[in-house]
């Protein structure tokens, strides 16, 4: 992931929320556990960046100084 995710606990959802604030507002998902509502917004990521692109919006730079390995 090339962007910040930041993952908070909601007590008005009572679930995590993933948001990407270098992609806006509407970036955002939420699962019941922090990984799952990171799982979450990968998935939000890519259909938000793909609909960008489709539009033909420019994709915003990288937030981050390096992507982190999953497996590592």
């Amino acid at each position: 992931m090339k962007y910040r995710i930041i993952i908070q606990w909601s007590d008005e959802d009572q679930v995590y929320i993933a948001r990407v604030p270098a992609l806006g507002s509407g970036c955002a998902a939420h699962g019941s556990t922090p990984a799952k509502a990171a799982k979450e917004i990968e998935i939000v990521v890519g259909m938000f960046l793909e609909n960008m692109a489709e539009r033909g919006n420019p994709i915003p730079a990288s937030d981050v100084d390096h992507e982190f390995d999953k497996a590592g």
